[in-house]
């Protein structure tokens, strides 16, 4: 589940890092990529984030 979303962020990186080597700074174009990278992975990290919280509360109802 978060394989992919830190794909996103991987790239999102690479984005910021190609932009430093470069002197003209972060355009709007590149704003928006890692903007948009990191926007899709919020949605596989809210969901694992989700699914740990399910599993801690159905511990604590498993503990005697």
């Amino acid at each position: 589940m978060l394989q992919p979303a830190m794909g996103y962020v991987n790239d999102a990186r690479c984005i910021l890092d190609t932009v430093a080597v470069q002197t003209g700074g972060m355009t709007e174009r590149a704003i928006a990529s890692v903007l948009s990278c990191l926007g899709e992975a919020t949605a596989p990290v809210h969901g694992a984030l989700n699914e740990l919280e399910s599993w801690l509360s159905y511990e604590e109802f498993e503990e005697p």
